[in-house]
């Protein structure tokens, strides 16, 4: 892969040069997809890395702070938006609808940071397009045939962790980053800390148990406004993620609010 300044991106992008078959769009970034240049097919993403202090965003201000960076093209090029992440999917042309994740990658936003995936991820066999939800783009579920995995992204590194774990953050996902930094200090020895949104020890994969939640509740006098599901709907939530191969092909996005 031929490497590529910021400016020498910019450039690129701006320029009548950039002939992409299409644009990806996303919450605070675009992806250029299928730039030729000279004997290279190039994916530029340009992602949105204005300053939260400044107020007034002119377009000028806008364009000097976009980041960039640059992949290789593939034969068929997948792109989610994974709340402070990119994850973007490759395919072939010979399988267009399955996924290979070993030449998977992902970004971060902040700073147009190529981030790892993890070699248990990058094993991955190949999953049908239609065998993948993403749950509040935060959480990655593969529901290939009779195997199922759940994936999120830990220390910058998208990976794999237990179907239980996976669970308990379905729970939890009303909580408000108020409520879960308020459980982060309840309990220091957790460890826990914000991963792209999900309270989590990358270490440990312990999440906050319902049990720790309530406990908390007890103590807290003040009125509590979120909380946590007690009761799911399982088998909706089975029907929600199981797909078969047939018909349109995408990736399905889910908001843990229906479930």
């Amino acid at each position: 892969m031929v490497e590529f300044s910021q400016e020498e991106l910019r450039r690129l992008a701006e320029s009548d040069k950039c002939r992409c078959q299409n644009i990806f769009k996303g919450t605070g970034f675009r992806v250029y997809v299928k730039n030729k240049i000279g004997k290279h097919l190039i994916n530029i993403f340009a992602f949105d890395n204005v300053p939260a202090n400044i107020k007034m965003i002119t377009e000028e201000i806008y364009r000097d702070n976009l980041k960039f960076t640059a992949e290789e093209s593939a034969g068929k090029n997948r792109f989610i938006d994974f709340n402070d992440y990119v994850i973007s999917l490759h395919s072939s042309e010979q399988k267009p609808d399955d996924i290979n994740f070993a030449d998977a990658a992902l970004y971060k936003k902040q700073g147009a940071e190529r981030c790892k995936i993890s070699s248990e991820v990058a094993k991955l066999p190949l999953t049908h397009c239609n065998r993948i939800v993403v749950i509040d783009h935060k959480l990655l579920i593969i529901c290939n045939h009779h195997e199922t995995k759940a994936l999120c992204v830990l220390d910058d590194e998208l990976r794999l962790i237990p179907l239980t774990v996976a669970e308990q953050l379905l729970r939890i996902t009303d909580l408000t980053p108020k409520t879960l930094e308020a459980l982060m200090t309840t309990y220091p020895q957790e460890h826990w800390t914000l991963q792209n949104d999900i309270a989590i020890n990358p270490q440990t994969l312990s999440v906050p148990s319902s049990l720790q939640y309530y406990f908390y509740k007890a103590k807290k006098r003040s009125r509590q406004s979120d909380g946590i599901k007690a009761n799911m709907d399982f088998m909706k939530l089975v029907h929600m993620l199981t797909r078969n191969e047939k018909g349109d092909v995408s990736i399905k996005y889910i908001d843990s609010h229906h479930i």
